[in-house]
């Protein structure tokens, strides 16, 4: 049976997609949840916290709405928290 644990119950995929020591953070200030999160993501973690699959991500990578870090940490790529969070903002209608 599947762990039912605080940060895992009734709070989406984002909480899921916390480490360890994100999750302790977010017991702390659990208003909100992407200040858990570092200045610079994997894209395994992005699409956890998204609710995306790898290649979407890419797709999203691709055509500028998701921003990668300039270089790359040992051959990975990371995604920009900023624009994860640009990402889950709703968009804006104008009339």
């Amino acid at each position: 049976m599947p762990s039912t644990g605080p940060l895992t119950k009734g709070r989406g995929a984002f909480f899921n997609a916390l480490a360890p020591n994100e999750a302790k953070a977010m017991s702390d200030n659990p208003s909100d949840p992407m200040e858990a999160l570092p200045a610079l993501v994997s894209v395994q973690r992005t699409c956890k916290v998204l609710g995306l699959s790898r290649p979407t991500v890419w797709r999203r990578v691709k055509d500028g709405t998701l921003q990668v870090a300039s270089g790359s940490l040992g051959g990975r790529t990371l995604i920009l928290k900023t624009s994860i969070q640009r990402f889950l903002q709703p968009a804006q209608v104008k009339p």
